[in-house]
């Protein structure tokens, strides 16, 4: 193969190599088909024993996971709480996760009445076997969730452009 073929197929490789990194970091969102979400226990009532995920099978459930402290994580949050509130009585559950440890915890609750969060949250570091079904890219990643369990998308930190009502009215009217 002559030198100037090469370097042009050398250029193609880089380009589709640089796509790919493209659309995996930058928009922040992994290849579709994960299968069912991982089981948690989740201490989202406190004093009372831990809700599984699992039990909230037959809804649509977007489990965020974020930090007070994480400019970003307050966009996400408000954005989830406007789904929450319109189509919570329709089937959709939002859970959201602290990732927050020791030296931030305290400023949790101050942060979630700012933003008038109203659904279920709890700390991440309360929950035994997070770290070992989950793993974390970034300070802010989402799971979207069918009725079935299966996560229909995960989307790591927050993306300016996230469109996530469509998807949601789109599962909440899917047959269970």
């Amino acid at each position: 193969m002559s030198r100037p073929l090469k370097v042009f197929f050398g250029f193609l490789i880089l380009i589709a190599v640089s796509a790919i990194l493209w659309s995996t970091f930058f928009t922040g969102r992994d290849d579709p088909g994960y299968g069912q979400i991982p089981e948690l226990a989740l201490p989202i009532h406190p004093g009372e024993p831990p809700v599984m995920l699992s039990s909230f099978q037959g809804r649509v459930v977007l489990l965020d996971f974020y930090s007070s402290w994480y400019g970003p994580s307050r966009k996400n949050m408000r954005q989830l709480e406007g789904l929450y509130e319109k189509y919570n009585e329709k089937g959709l559950m939002v859970i959201g996760i602290s990732l927050d440890h020791a030296d931030t915890r305290g400023q949790v609750p101050k942060f979630l009445r700012e933003l008038g969060i109203t659904y279920p949250t709890c700390f991440g570091d309360d929950i035994f076997d997070l770290r070992s079904k989950y793993k974390f890219k970034t300070q802010s990643q989402l799971y979207v969730i069918d009725k079935h369990g299966t996560i229909h998308d995960h989307i790591n930190s927050v993306d300016p452009h996230l469109e996530l009502e469509e998807t949601i009215v789109k599962l909440l009217n899917a047959k269970p």
